[in-house]
């Protein structure tokens, strides 16, 4: 596996976690990438603990970034869904300095379209994280829109189309209008609030065709309720 070999390469001096100097982050990550799925499966969680403490993020959190995406691309790797939400929380954590928070930024950025053939996974909880990390602002954002967009009219999940939907909004791209206009014909009721939401986030007009559309859904389900779009 490419991750246990890359692990050796690679200087963990000053990968400090939640619990210490980091020292063990070697030894976890050796094991998640490991042959023993129980082993390796704990050795998730024992990470999750370690690189995201109550909400904050670390040096060894930024460290072990690339690593983790290295797992989660392996269809094969134990506890892929608890391997997303680590990845999500540390992309959403908060950095104890100002150098971790670059670190961790730059480790998002460079791991985005590495993880866009994450957004057919057919683990939910895969794609689910996945669409929420691609739609953040990394530097990648034509390139995040294009997978975005296409995935999310074919997305079988409401609530996953509805992500990707309000992935595409947040950036400033040209053909976003567009998009947003003919996402609003998704068969999916979350998702056409996620698009009647980028339409009112993004300034663009709000005309007959976006309150149709709204009001069709509100009439099939309560499109307007719950919190479809996370973070937001």
């Amino acid at each position: 596996m490419r991750a246990r070999i890359a692990l050796h390469n690679t200087d963990w001096t000053g990968a400090e976690h939640a619990y210490g100097d980091g020292a063990d982050t070697l030894k976890w990550l050796r094991d998640a990438c490991g042959e023993d799925p129980d082993r390796a499966e704990r050795a998730v969680h024992v990470l999750h603990n370690c690189l995201v403490h109550q909400g904050s993020v670390y040096a060894g959190s930024a460290k072990a970034y690339p690593f983790l995406v290295d797992l989660l691309l392996d269809p094969t790797a134990p506890g892929r869904a608890t391997l997303a939400d680590l990845l999500l929380d540390i992309t959403l954590g908060i950095a104890e300095t100002e150098a971790v928070h670059h670190e961790v930024r730059a480790a998002h950025a460079r791991a985005t379209p590495r993880l866009l053939p994450l957004l057919t996974d057919p683990v939910r909880e895969v794609r689910h994280r996945v669409a929420y990390m691609t739609g953040l602002r990394t530097g990648h954002e034509e390139l995040a829109v294009r997978a975005l967009g296409e995935r999310a009219l074919s997305e079988p999940d409401p609530l996953i189309a509805a992500v990707m939907t309000g992935g595409v909004a947040r950036h400033d791209v040209a053909g976003r209008a567009a998009w947003l206009s003919g996402a609003l014909a998704s068969r999916h009721t979350p998702a056409v609030r996620a698009a009647a939401w980028g339409i009112t986030q993004a300034g663009l007009p709000w005309t007959t065709e976006v309150t149709t559309a709204v009001t069709e859904a509100w009439e099939h389900g309560d499109v307007l309720n719950g919190d479809v779009i996370e973070g937001e």
